[in-house]
């Protein structure tokens, strides 16, 4: 009696154990799944949607490192400027260091310049009263651009630098100066270095030339 007592309830443990579903695993088309794919590709959209930075036109200009700046929108308007906290000697001047204008046609190649000073005759020699010392914020004016009409086109000169033969119209611009020099000749004849010049090359932000 026992023994039959105990072979039903062997029975019917198993009955209950075949009904009992097992967890079904969760699969594409569950709602969980369908939601966190959902949720995964409305972020992966929105991701995309977003727009790429354009690319910056022309060289760097400064640096967070660069004490001086160019600062110009017109030729009339071109400005070396002192961003720094500290005083700053500048040697800039129609025969040393000059800054230099470069055009560029309307295909963006790069227009030829004379430099004057192959031709010129100056001394050579850099005196300390030919460094400008630049106070923070402060800022010095470099050359005043001269157009002038020839045989049916246009001269530019810029400090040393000359363009010959423009045609009327607008042109793309930018200034450069490189600083590499902190030498000078004192009253005795003798080099000397002056003291804090930083030395490097700034440029400034592409901007137009208009002709005439």
């Amino acid at each position: 009696m026992k023994h039959s007592r105990f072979v039903f309830m062997l029975l019917a443990l198993g009955a209950c154990t075949k009904e009992a579903p097992s967890a079904a695993p969760a699969s594409a088309s569950s709602p969980s799944v369908t939601a966190a794919k959902s949720l995964s590709s409305a972020k992966a959209t929105a991701v995309d949607a977003r727009p790429s930075a354009a690319p910056a036109k022309g060289p760097s200009t400064v640096t967070a490192t660069t004490p001086l700046v160019l600062s110009v929108s017109t030729l009339k308007e071109a400005r070396l400027v002192n961003a720094s906290s500290k005083p700053q000697p500048v040697l800039h001047s129609l025969h040393f260091q000059a800054s230099r204008l470069h055009l560029y046609s309307a295909s963006g190649s790069e227009l030829p310049a004379e430099d004057r000073r192959d031709v010129m005759k100056f001394d050579t020699t850099v005196h300390r009263e030919n460094y400008q010392i630049l106070d923070p914020g402060a800022q010095v004016a470099l050359f005043s651009a001269a157009i002038e009409a020839s045989n049916g086109s246009f001269d530019l000169t810029w400090g040393p630098f000359s363009f010959g033969g423009l045609s009327p119209g607008e042109y793309d611009a930018m200034l450069e100066w490189e600083s590499a020099r902190d030498d000078y000749t004192d009253d005795a004849g003798k080099s000397q270095r002056l003291a804090g010049v930083w030395q490097g090359t700034v440029r400034s932000p592409h901007f137009k030339v208009k002709i005439p």
